[in-house]
């Protein structure tokens, strides 16, 4: 495997556990100090909704970069008319296809592989969009949730959610998001585009790396 490709995946691990090891620490605190933070619940929350903007960012960072490395950047239609065209910055890239195709294509279930286009589209504005500029949510139409069982070790607890849990839900019109589970799919999704990565010629994981780059300049 070429230098771009071990650098690439070093951009797609490291990003992504930026923010799940972050979240992975409201989960250790409750399950290390459920006592006190059970007698602390008027001042404590239990990170839901943080965790939640933290891993909706995540799965657009990873989907748009799934996207470049499978489409190739240079052969993206632009959003401003039909040519292909070089893109810079991961907003200029619209969510809705590379959120489509990575749901479509990775064995990672989060729950919403079904959903059709206009569904999709309605998902994530009525998550993504509102928590991260509203800092809310309709609870008519779904919640967040977290894992409350003080008996377990972080380990345990750990164990147990990747076993019984899914990241989103839907009962009676609702949905609902469990926090912890999307935060280790979000970690799963990860180590799967970095093998997809070796899959790829080196050519198209160097273009890919140079794109992500230029983000951040």
């Amino acid at each position: 495997m070429g230098r771009s490709a071990i650098e690439l995946q070093s951009y797609i691990r490291d990003r992504t556990k930026n923010i799940t090891k972050d979240c992975a620490t409201f989960l250790f605190f409750k399950q290390k100090y459920n006592g006190t933070y059970h007698r602390r619940e008027d001042i404590l929350g239990g990170g839901n909704l943080l965790m939640a903007m933290g891993l909706f960012g995540a799965l657009e960072y990873l989907s748009k970069i799934y996207y470049v490395l499978k489409t190739g950047y240079e052969n993206i239609p632009n959003n401003r008319n039909s040519k292909p065209y070089p893109i810079g910055r991961p907003n200029e890239i619209k969510w809705e296809r590379p959120l489509s195709e990575l749901i479509r294509d990775c064995p990672i279930e989060l729950g919403i592989r079904n959903l059709n286009a206009q569904r999709l589209k309605k998902f994530w504005q009525n998550w993504r969009n509102k928590l991260a500029h509203l800092l809310a949510q309709d609870h008519r139409w779904g919640g967040v949730a977290s894992f409350d069982d003080s008996t377990l070790s972080f380990h345990g607890a750990e164990t147990h959610i990747k076993n019984h849990f899914t990241s989103f839900t839907r009962n009676n019109g609702r949905w609902e998001c469990d926090a912890d589970k999307f935060r280790m799919d979000i970690e799963d999704i990860a180590e799967w585009i970095c093998t997809q990565v070796t899959g790829h010629t080196g050519a198209r994981a160097r273009s890919t790396l140079n794109w992500l780059k230029r983000c951040w300049k």
